[in-house]
């Protein structure tokens, strides 16, 4: 019945007829219930005291953490197994969820796992660990959100080389859509000083990247040049930012993968069209495009010339 209806029917009820329905239904509690309904009997104004929930402490906390991430690196969140049921299984969402709000408080001994469930959640993305790829929307943040907290986060400690190594180390991670994860570490860097290192640090891990590239085929080969070049374009960014435009190009040039000049030439123009570097892009556009497509692929230089010009030579049609 509804409550409506239960106020109807026991409206015809005496006193003691109310005083034995009551005893009967008391009797029918589950006995983990009694304790509450003991409450509102003794005084029915007050509303029940809620159950006490118990709360782990931070050392049972990272306990519980180690052992069900043991289990997703595993793949044991993934398949069906003996090991975690089908129904624990489906609750990784509000376990992420939950060792995510653990972690990112600002405890000191929180910061490693804090960067272990962005390294699995990253790596699940694109890999199978759980029951599906959208492993950022279990957390509601976004990698690069993600990302930007454990950049502050490291850089409390001081913005010098080996807070910059680890940093650079994430980029390596596999990417949510198309993420540049690069771009937010270089916005971190306000001064001159910090630009120049990040510049330095980014520049070390070149020769492991390209081994790592050298090493591996298809998909791999693919996303560890992504990031290489990456890299690259934000290492160039930060030599335009610096007002150093020759060496901007010459680092570009030098660093940039890939095997045809004449291709990675026209990489530069689309990084300048890109990050809208308008002077540097028109010089570079004036001294290629004789060599551009200008009905296929390559109209979309000639149409960003034309919009910042206004050249009516310049049309695509």
């Amino acid at each position: 019945m509804l409550i409506n209806e239960v106020r109807e029917t026991i409206a015809k009820y005496d006193k003691e007829d109310l005083k034995k329905i009551i005893a009967e239904l008391y009797k029918k509690l589950p006995k983990d219930k009694k304790a509450q309904v003991d409450e509102y009997l003794k005084d029915i104004h007050n509303k029940p005291s809620k159950p006490k929930v118990s709360r782990l402490s931070f050392k049972e906390e990272c306990q519980a953490y180690d052992n069900f991430i043991s289990l997703v690196k595993a793949g044991l969140y993934a398949s069906p197994n003996r090991i975690v049921t089908k129904k624990e299984r489906y609750k990784w969402r509000s376990l992420v969820n939950h060792y995510f709000k653990v972690f990112v408080e600002e405890r000191e001994d929180s910061l490693g796992r804090l960067i272990d469930l962005f390294k699995v959640l990253s790596e699940g993305s694109t890999t199978l660990m759980f029951s599906n790829w959208n492993t950022f929307v279990a957390i509601h943040t976004e990698q690069s959100v993600y990302y930007d907290i454990i950049i502050k986060r490291v850089l409390k400690t001081g913005y010098d080389k080996k807070n910059l190594e680890i940093l650079v180390d994430l980029l390596n991670v596999e990417r949510d859509e198309y993420t540049n994860l690069t771009i937010v570490l270089k916005n971190n860097m306000k001064t001159i000083d910090t630009k120049e290192l990040l510049l330095d640090v980014l520049t070390s891990t070149y020769e492991r990247d390209l081994a790592l590239i050298k090493k591996s085929r298809d998909y791999r080969n693919y996303h560890y040049r992504e990031i290489y070049n990456e890299k690259v374009d934000i290492a160039t960014l930060i030599y335009l930012e610096l007002c150093e435009e020759k060496k901007a190009k010459k680092y570009f040039m030098t660093h940039y993968y890939e095997e045809s000049v004449y291709y990675k030439k026209r990489s530069y123009l689309e990084f300048l069209r890109r990050y809208k570097v308008e002077e540097e892009f028109k010089k570079e556009f004036e001294n290629m495009k004789d060599k551009l497509d200008k009905e296929s692929r390559d109209y979309i230089f000639f149409d960003y010339y034309k919009e910042l010009t206004q050249d009516e030579d310049l049309t695509t049609n």
